[in-house]
């Protein structure tokens, strides 16, 4: 399968619905839903557009995109692939420096930015065109215009940067056969309703266009926002699914005590989708109580996101695994293999070697299980994990799991310095449970007689501010 294929499945089977489909733009003078069949019209402009652009390169181009997610901008995310060019999607709040370096390493050929982001490509390099984001103004094109042109199951079609807890990225490579696998395996299968879905999770990220083809595939209806507007765009119209990362359903939870708007807002929403980072089984039990159902995938970038999804939530768990992946566990390690692995990271070969091993299977890093109903439980980052003197491991994910079941406790980070296990947390709703410092402090002492004297955590730090997280809402581990 490859994506110009399933966006024709798709107009095909949902402009015959009898229930609407397709996006919704929400601005100041209300809602427009835009059909599928306009939508796959729009595709095939920028398709187009793109073709015209590049059509006397030799090789394929690498097209970056720099904007917050839009319509316009998902236009163009597929109309680059539709044209047999490459996207390559970038986080449009790193600094000019960063891109700069960045479409430097990714061979980028044409930049198409958001206006808003202009400031940010001063320093990138003279060579690279500059194309300002908004809708090809182009006529109205037949299918067949774009049939010769189509790339190929096996063709690279997207560069996405992998996202990390330590700071650093590398390029992944994206083919048709691995992107269309998820949505491929779902068909179209309509959901009564439909949906309304609001997409708040960033497209530069693998968390961000695979539950997105998912719905698309389910024939809801899309609102593509931004992280930046999330809490006023809940507010103006009923949604009934979130795609969002846990630390902004965490927000909504605490908004919605003091806002009538927001606590109207959630009342309607059946499913939150959360992705990026773990969901703690507080907040998803607080979840369930608002009659809200919590949804948690496994994947990487690397992986094409997702291993596991199927079967309702259970707790520690991240579903069921798919039937496209196989998984096993190796000393510990989550090891994957099946249609949606990457072909290796861009231009570098000795890390897709350490990756991917002979056999095809995909190290994750992750330490898990699969318990008897295949359901994976994913328990902490490999190079996360605590060696202490005596030799013995302690993983600080599943600290963190027991910190976080105390209401009271928003966040925490938990590492070793100086053979000594801390605990950094972060508590603003202290009074609202009626707990103080020196309460969490004899929580911890509690938890503490549960676990070896060596794995305890010997000294607990309050800070007053959330801890820092990188875009995708993942804490930013400390390395001793």
């Amino acid at each position: 399968m490859t994506i110009p294929k399933l966006l024709r499945l798709y107009r095909d089977f949902y402009s015959q619905a009898t229930t609407p489909s397709g996006f919704s733009i929400i601005d100041f003078d209300g809602e427009t839903l835009i059909s599928v069949q306009q939508f796959y019209a729009d595709v095939l402009k920028a398709a187009t557009y793109w073709r015209v652009k590049s059509g006397s390169q030799q090789k394929r181009q690498h097209i970056a995109i720099i904007g917050e997610n839009s319509y316009t901008y998902l236009i163009h995310y597929f109309g680059i692939i539709c044209s047999n060019n490459i996207v390559v999607p970038l986080n449009q709040n790193l600094g000019s420096a960063d891109l700069a370096m960045l479409m430097d390493a990714l061979d980028i050929d044409y930049c198409l930015y958001e206006d808003s982001y202009s400031d940010a490509l001063v320093s990138i390099n003279k060579a690279i065109m500059q194309v300002p984001l908004e809708m090809p103004a182009l006529s109205d094109i037949s299918d067949a215009a774009t049939a010769h042109t189509e790339p190929r199951e096996q063709d690279v079609i997207l560069l996405l940067l992998s996202s990390g807890t330590s700071g650093t990225s590398k390029a992944v490579q994206i083919t048709n056969a691995n992107l269309c696998a998820f949505p491929e395996s779902i068909g179209c299968t309509p959901d009564k309703g439909p949906y309304k879905v609001l997409q708040t999770l960033p497209l530069y990220h693998i968390s961000g266009i695979i539950p997105l083809l998912e719905d698309m595939m389910r024939g809801h209806i899309v609102t593509l926002a931004s992280a930046k507007t999330f809490l006023s765009d809940i507010k103006t119209t009923t949604f009934t699914k979130l795609n969002i990362v846990p630390a902004m359903a965490d927000l909504l939870i605490r908004k919605q005590q003091t806002s009538t708007a927001v606590a109207r807002a959630l009342s309607s929403v059946k499913t939150i989708l959360c992705l990026g980072a773990p969901l703690s089984p507080t907040l998803a039990q607080t979840l369930q109580k608002l009659h809200i159902q919590p949804l948690v995938y496994y994947g990487m970038t690397e992986t094409t996101g997702t291993v596991s999804y199927l079967g309702c939530y259970k707790p520690g768990a991240s579903g069921q695994i798919a039937p496209f992946c196989s998984v096993r566990i190796k000393d510990g390690e989550v090891l994957i293999k099946g249609i949606t692995i990457t072909p290796g990271y861009y231009n570098n070969p000795d890390q897709t070697r350490q990756l991917i091993d002979t056999d095809g299977w995909l190290h994750s890093g992750d330490l898990g299980y699969v318990d008897k109903d295949r359901y994976l439980h994913i328990q902490g980052r490999k190079k996360n994990v605590i060696i202490l003197s005596n030799g013995e491991n302690v993983s600080p994910e599943e600290w963190e799991q027991k910190l976080q079941a105390h209401p009271a406790i928003t966040e925490s980070r938990v590492y070793s310095k100086d053979n000594s296990i801390i605990a950094e947390l972060y508590c603003p709703a202290l009074q609202k449970y009626n707990e103080t410092e020196n309460s969490i402090q004899g929580f911890v002492t509690q938890l503490n007689k549960t676990v070896p004297l060596s794995h305890r955590i010997q000294q607990v730090i309050f800070t007053s501010t959330p801890l820092p997280r990188n875009a995708l809402g993942k804490i930013i581990r400390l390395q001793e």
